[in-house]
């Protein structure tokens, strides 16, 4: 907000004017272009070179100094007199809400240019803090306020930044696997990436001290205010997703088992996120907003495979799993974070070229290549999350014209069963649970209609 150590008389005192005034007087730029936004609930403020986030208290005081000693001509019976404005509550919030009234970006997703378009497509820029870069095409723009763009990297493009710290922690953290460390590149690239149409959520799993807290302590630093830290309880929660309307990430931290009722629920979110769903956000003591699609990318962090419901394979089909398979338990590096931060600049033109691998890549299925360690875990995953699946492919085939008693599949899931932690089920419940929540097209029948239950679609492998 500009300093003014004078405010000229106001031409009138109804709301809509105070806040044109204000806009021009207090909120414009440097260049005397609009420096004030309102979007997805929230101000927008151009200060220090970037769109700043303004919470209402924020704009609610700078609305309360800036009009303290402004005063109005006021129409009396002897002519026009001069009037302290007096601002108090009601005067204030009139303007507030006059401000977010002018001034609410008509755009449902950001980034976007504020005046004439220098791009056709706003879906693979990335905001460094002096230059605007296509992914696609690896195009230079001009960034300034007149591109809004609330996720700004905290630093300059530069190709020829060095961060060996990093690139030995790459080395550390993935036992040397080189692609590994090029799916931890993709990840954080896609990070960067201002749109979700790939559809993907990241798994980091696996042993403790391994690397995963450093990396998201990184990755929140590129991201600033993109970034949200949450847990699978709090998304299950009435106002667990306050906030994610403004991120680009949402990070799970150290996932642990929950009760069914929350883990269902926290599943129908991190889907529609997923998906691209359009979803309501309650806030605290404000309106929810609702029918948003949600720009962050889910990453979730675990020691251990996460339990989470996997109906229809929901879940682990649009999920890229990078596994930590070593631990640095008992010999770490206290001030790993600290060092790595200084070569930010350095990372963050490391995680540029993941973003332009993704984008380049034209084949969906190579835009992120998992390790073949990666794989197995992901079979790991399905047995835990949905062990039905995993339990028909290793005992069954499909088969249109085969049936299996409901007895006989019940006796075999018990066999195979046994030694994985699994909540014991019912016959009925089992049954149930294949029909319902397996992959396979299976079919409630009855031999020759009248005779023992069980489940057509299937014969036993030979």
């Amino acid at each position: 907000m500009s300093n003014r150590t004078q405010s000229p008389t106001l031409a009138s005192q109804e709301p809509m004017q105070v806040a044109r005034y204000l806009l021009t007087s207090h909120f414009s730029t440097p260049n005397n272009r609009n420096g004030l936004w309102f979007w997805r609930g929230n101000f927008y403020e151009w200060y220090g070179e970037k769109w700043q986030k303004r919470d209402r208290e924020w704009v609610e005081s700078a609305i309360w100094v800036a009009l303290e000693n402004t005063t109005f001509n006021q129409q009396t019976q002897n002519g026009a007199r001069q009037t302290r404005y007096a601002p108090n509550i009601p005067k204030v919030q009139g303007v507030m809400r006059a401000l977010q009234a002018i001034q609410t970006l008509p755009h449902d997703k950001s980034p976007v240019w504020l005046t004439a378009p220098q791009t056709k497509s706003t879906r693979s820029l990335v905001s460094f803090m002096d230059t605007v870069l296509d992914a696609k095409t690896g195009n230079k723009y001009k960034r300034d306020e007149t591109f809004f763009d609330p996720h700004v990297m905290p630093c300059n493009f530069e190709p020829g930044a060095k961060c060996p710290t990093w690139h030995k922690c790459l080395r550390e953290w993935s036992g040397g696997d080189a692609e590994w460390s090029n799916l931890l590149q993709r990840m954080f690239g896609y990070c960067l990436l201002p749109h979700r149409d790939y559809a993907k959520w990241f798994l980091m799993y696996g042993k403790i001290r391994g690397g995963k807290g450093t990396i998201m302590t990184i990755l929140k630093a590129l991201l600033g205010e993109g970034y949200m830290g949450t847990c699978l309880e709090d998304i299950a929660g009435q106002f667990g997703l306050w906030g994610i309307e403004q991120a680009r990430v949402m990070a799970i931290n150290e996932v642990s088992e929950i009760s069914n009722r929350e883990g269902e629920a926290a599943c129908r979110v991190l889907k529609s996120i997923v998906g691209k769903d359009p979803i309501s956000i309650n806030r605290k003591f404000e309106q929810p907003l609702r029918n948003v699609v949600v720009d962050a990318v889910p990453i979730m962090q675990s020691n251990e495979i996460p339990r989470l419901p996997n109906k229809g394979l929901g879940l682990s089909g649009k999920m890229v799993l990078l596994p930590f398979t070593v631990s640095f338990a008992g010999r770490e590096n206290y001030r790993l974070s600290e060092q790595l931060l200084e070569e930010l600049p350095g990372i963050a033109y490391w995680a540029w070229q993941g973003a332009r691998a993704v984008e380049e890549e034209e084949d969906p299925k190579k835009k992120f290549p998992m390790p073949d360690r990666s794989l197995a875990l992901i079979d790991d995953y399905h047995a835990v999350n949905n062990p039905v699946d995993e339990f028909l492919e290793t005992k069954f085939k499909p088969m249109t014209g085969g049936f299996v008693t409901s007895e006989v599949l019940y006796s075999q899931w018990i066999e195979w069963s046994r030694h994985l932690k699994v909540p014991p089920l019912s016959q009925r419940e089992f049954v149930h649970r294949l029909v319902e929540s397996s992959t396979w097209d299976l079919r409630r029948a009855r031999i020759g209609g009248g005779g023992k239950r069980g489940l057509r679609g299937l014969a036993f492998k030979e």
